[in-house]
């Protein structure tokens, strides 16, 4: 009768390794048919979202970014950037992400210079957990498909995942990857909100007169974004130098990784000139 016991608990423990190891698994693509939203950066209703090619117009949105297809382009025009906000349905564990775009540099199709990444569980606090810039050139390359996207080194709690990019010309996008578990797995980072970053738009205003004559910095994105737009760069990332009220650092990427970023400093008692970034 041991003998029965023994050998039953010696199946049981045999047939259950192999499901727990399945129950781990890998991670898998959460996003599919999810309901998600698009944000530009500043409004161009009166303006770019006006322009048509062939009778067609551009930031046509059918639900194509979550398909699970890559056969049809969100074809993004203008506007500084947008903002991709999928709602996965339920907090999920998240482990990256990946975004797939095309690019066509002969026509003024870019694949964006950086792409960012913030999570949340309620749809209002968001963390950032990836920023990651494009380590290749797309100028002098054939037409074709790229992607953009990171592994996080830990898995964050995540409902709401926004992936946010900037937008040279023209930018098509045609799926976006959101890489996890449906449940949390006890691993997550803890939640730290993105600080408010209203600051930004102050000092711009306050120094528009003689950012724009310098031709620097063009404007500055949605009040919640810390990346910038400029006329002669494509990716750039503010921050305090030491408190708000001192000043910004302003780090730019250029659109060719040939060519050194630069770093500006706003300080609230004046504008400093750029340098160039010799690390880089």
């Amino acid at each position: 009768m041991k003998k029965r016991i023994l050998a039953c608990l010696l199946c049981a423990a045999l047939t259950a390794a192999p499901l727990s190891a399945a129950a781990a698994g890998e991670p898998v693509n959460l996003a599919p048919d999810k309901p998600y939203t698009i944000e530009k950066g500043i409004n161009t209703d009166h303006s770019y979202s006006l322009y048509t090619e062939d009778g067609g117009t551009f930031d046509a949105d059918s639900g194509q970014l979550t398909d699970g297809a890559k056969d049809g382009y969100y074809e993004a025009f203008r506007a500084l950037s947008r903002t991709v906000t999928i709602d996965l349905g339920a907090v999920c564990s998240v482990t990256g992400y990946e975004a797939t775009f095309y690019s066509a540099s002969s026509s003024g199709i870019y694949v964006p210079r950086c792409i960012s990444m913030a999570v949340s569980a309620d749809g209002v606090q968001y963390m950032t957990v990836s920023e990651t810039e494009r380590s290749f050139s797309i100028f002098g390359t054939p037409n074709r498909t790229s992607t953009l996207g990171d592994t996080l080194d830990a898995p964050a709690a995540a409902r709401y995942v926004h992936i946010e990019f900037p937008v040279e010309v023209f930018c098509y996008i045609s799926e976006i990857e959101v890489y996890g578990f449906a449940s949390l797995q006890g691993d997550e980072i803890p939640f730290q909100a993105d600080e408010a970053a209203d600051y930004p738009n102050a000092f711009y205003e306050k120094y528009a007169a003689r950012a724009t004559s310098s031709k620097s910095i063009m404007a500055i994105t949605r009040p919640t974004n810390r990346w910038l737009t400029t006329r002669r760069t494509s990716c750039c990332r503010i921050s305090p130098i030491s408190t708000q009220t001192e000043g910004f650092r302003i780090r730019c990427s250029t659109l060719s990784p040939s060519f050194p970023a630069t770093e500006t400093t706003l300080r609230a008692d004046g504008w400093s000139k750029p340098t160039a970034d010799p690390a880089r």
